[in-house]
C-alpha cells in the first residue's frame, strides 16, 4: 500500500502540472483533473479496504480522464494485490512503456519479474490439473468401458436364468393341472361347508344387529330425565329473566320515589318491598334453574353413556375364518371364530 500512498503526491503533482499546461488551451482540463484526481483518492481508499475490484474501475475511471503512466503503475499493483497476475503485468509493462524512468519504475520491474514467475506457476499448475483431468477422463472411459462389459455378462446370464425360469413355469403348470384335477374333486364337498358357514355368520349378524337396536333402548329414562332437568333449568332462567326485568323496573320506581318530595313513606316502603321480592324471586330462579340445568346435563350424560357402552358392548362383530386344506388324497375344512 506505500507504494501507492507515495505516488499519490506525484499523481496531485502531475494532475496540476497537466491542468496548468492545458488550462489555456483546454477549458476542461482543470476539471476533469479535479475528477481524476476525485476517483484516484477514492480507489487508493478502496485498496487500503482490500476492495480491489472497486479500486481497480476508480483508477480506469481517473485514466481515462488523465491518462497519466502512475495511475498505470497503480492499476499494476490492485491488480497484483487482488491476484490477477497476466493483468497485473499488462498494467505494469504499459507503464514502463509509458514512462520507463518514472518514479516506480524500478518497482514495477521487479513486480513484473515476481507476476511472470507466478504465472509461469500458474501455467504450470493448470497443465497439471489438465493433465489430471485427461487421467481422470481416461480412467473414467475404462470403468465406462468395464461397465459395458459386465452389462453384456449380466444380459447373457439374465437370459440364461430366464430360460430356467420358463423351464420352471412349464413344470410348475404340470403340476399345477395335477392339483387342479384333484381340487375340482374336492370342491362340490367344499362348497356345502362353505354355505354353512355363511348361513352361521349371517345369523349371528343378524342377532349383532338385534342386540344393538335393544341395547339403543339403554339408559333412555336417565336420558329423559335430563332432558326434562334441562327443559325446567331453561324455563327457571326464563322465569329468573322476567324477575329481572320487574326488578329493574321497581329499583327505577323506588329511585323516582326517593326523588319525589311528595312520596308517601308507605308508598316507599311498598316499592322496596316489590323491589326486593323481585331480586328473591329473580336469585331463586336462577340458581334453581342453573341447578337443574347442569343437574339435566350430568343426568343426561350419564344415560347417553350408558346407552353407547350397551351399544359398543352389542356391536362386537361376529367373527368366523374359514380354512380349507387340500391334497390330492384328502380335504380338510376348519372353521373358527368368536360367536
Amino acid at each position: 500500500m506505500r507504494n501507492v500512498i507515495t505516488a499519490c503526491g506525484a499523481l496531485a503533482l502531475c494532475l496540476v502540472t497537466a491542468g496548468s499546461v492545458r488550462g489555456a488551451v483546454d477549458p476542461g482540463a482543470a476539471a476533469r483533473k479535479k475528477q481524476a484526481k476525485q476517483h484516484f483518492d477514492k480507489g487508493h481508499k478502496l485498496q487500503d479496504l482490500l476492495r480491489f475490484d472497486d479500486a481497480i474501475r476508480e483508477y480506469e475511471a481517473a485514466y481515462e480522464l488523465v491518462p497519466l503512466p502512475q495511475l498505470l503503475f497503480n492499476l499494476g499493483q490492485a491488480h497484483r494485490l487482488k491476484g490477477d497476475h497476466r493483468k497485473a503485468l499488462e498494467s505494469y509493462e504499459k507503464f514502463l512503456a509509458a514512462d520507463p524512468k518514472g518514479a516506480g519504475s524500478d518497482e514495477a520491474r521487479r513486480h513484473i519479474k515476481l507476476v511472470k514467475l507466478k504465472i509461469e506457476m500458474e501455467d504450470k499448475e493448470a497443465a497439471a490439473r489438465r493433465a489430471q483431468e485427461e487421467a481422470d477422463a481416461a480412467r473414467r472411459k475404462a470403468e465406462q468401458e468395464a461397465l459395458v462389459a459386465r452389462q453384456r455378462a449380466e444380459e447373457a446370464d439374465a437370459a440364461r436364468r430366464k430360460a430356467e425360469q420358463e423351464a420352471l413355469v412349464a413344470r410348475q403348470k404340470s403340476e399345477a393341472e395335477v392339483r387342479r384335477r384333484a381340487e375340482e374333486a374336492a370342491r362340490v364337498r367344499r362348497i356345502a361347508e362353505e354355505d354353512a358357514a355363511r348361513r352361521r355368520r349371517a345369523q349371528a349378524e343378524a342377532d349383532r344387529l338385534r342386540r344393538i337396536e335393544e341395547a339403543r333402548a339403554s339408559g333412555g329414562g336417565l336420558r329423559g330425565g335430563g332432558t326434562a332437568l334441562i327443559a325446567i333449568g331453561v324455563a327457571g332462567g326464563a322465569v329468573g329473566g322476567l324477575a329481572y326485568l320487574q326488578y329493574e323496573s321497581q329499583t327505577n320506581k323506588v329511585d323516582d320515589l326517593r326523588n319525589t318530595p311528595t312520596t308517601k313513606p308507605e308508598d316507599l316502603k311498598e316499592a322496596v318491598r316489590q323491589r326486593d321480592l323481585a331480586q328473591n324471586i329473580m336469585k331463586g330462579m336462577f340458581i334453581a334453574g342453573g341447578a337443574a340445568f347442569v343437574g339435566g346435563i350430568v343426568l343426561h350424560q350419564i344415560g347417553a353413556y350408558v346407552r353407547d357402552s350397551a351399544v359398543e358392548e352389542a356391536s362386537k362383530p361376529v367373527s368366523v375364518t374359514l380354512s380349507t386344506t387340500l391334497a390330492p388324497d384328502f380335504w380338510m375344512v376348519g372353521l373358527d371364530g368368536t360367536f
